[in-house]
């Protein structure tokens, strides 16, 4: 009678730990964190970065966004700044005539602009010709999950997000597209291998 009620407890246990396990691998979304991606987002092969972003958030914002979408060519900052100029950095500033500038002469299909505040960090991609927003992300630091983490962190988050909601879909171009390369930290100095004599 002890071991049939044994069990029944354990089997009970397994099945909602089961049940449990399946629900959390079904999760698309992570706490503190939005992202919305279109199907057409793979398919810029020229965009350009209009950041507000400090030097050093910039400098680590740049590889990661280029490791997670390989597909997408970065056009050069200064010719970007030669077409919109420096007073025309926000997204709200730029307009219809500003955007078919970048599209004609840089061959540019969407704007890519990360925003570093105090309450987390944002990427918003707006595609050039349309003005539509194309892809979105959204990492809120306030969010007990990120317990103040650094921006670097927040930047990662973000990016990390759109790669997985960009590549999830399975759309044509997702399959051949996927990179290689894996976002990951860089190494600290203290996990290399000691130089050799």
């Amino acid at each position: 009678m002890i071991r049939l009620a044994f069990n029944k407890h354990l089997t009970v246990a397994i099945l909602l730990f089961v049940i449990a396990t399946v629900a959390a691998g079904c999760q698309t979304s992570t706490p503190g964190v939005e992202v919305n991606v279109r199907d057409d987002f793979l398919t810029y092969d020229r965009i350009a970065l209009v950041s507000t972003l400090n030097r050093e958030t910039e400098d680590f914002f740049i590889p990661l966004y280029m490791n997670a979408f390989p597909s997408q060519t970065l056009v050069e900052r200064r010719d970007v700044n030669a077409i919109i100029g420096e007073q025309d950095l926000l997204p709200e500033r730029l307009n219809e005539e500003t955007r078919a500038k970048l599209r004609r002469i840089l061959g540019v299909k969407a704007i890519v602009y990360p925003r570093s505040f105090k309450e987390g960090f944002a990427i918003k991609v707006i595609q050039t010709e349309t003005g539509a927003i194309a892809a979105s992300a959204y990492v809120d630091a306030t969010n007990p999950i990120f317990g103040g983490a650094s921006v670097n962190t927040l930047v990662r988050k973000a990016i990390d997000a759109m790669h997985l909601r960009a590549y999830e879909h399975g759309s044509p171009s997702a399959a051949d597209e996927t990179p290689t390369t894996t976002i990951a930290p860089a190494p600290m100095q203290s996990d290399r291998p000691p130089p050799r004599d």
